[in-house]
């Protein structure tokens, strides 16, 4: 009878090791695949991170070409007013030489 009682706890303590084991390797498991999916979205945040990155730089060089294009079309419409006026002085002063000539 003891030796039944002693064989009782011995597979009781085997299957409790048991369970323990397979507990450890659910655990381990468990925790490997919450990595894995922690990587995962680390990863798609980066990659949304950078897209949006790209996006801004490219909004940005744009919006710094628009304005490059609208200084260089200012300047030269100064540039042919100043021509013009230049024309019209040009004009003015052969007048007034020659008035002052004869």
């Amino acid at each position: 009878m003891i030796e039944k009682t002693i064989q009782a706890v011995k597979d009781a303590e085997a299957k409790a090791d048991d369970i323990l084991r397979q507990a450890d390797e659910k655990a381990a498991e468990v925790l490997a695949e919450a990595n894995r999916k922690a990587d995962e979205l680390k990863q798609d945040a980066a990659d949304e991170a950078k897209l949006k990155a790209l996006q801004q730089l490219e909004a940005a060089k744009t919006e710094a070409k628009e304005g490059e294009d609208a200084f260089d079309a200012e300047t030269t419409r100064q540039v042919e007013a100043l021509k013009e006026a230049a024309k019209q002085k040009e004009t003015q002063a052969v007048e007034l030489i020659l008035k002052e000539l004869f």
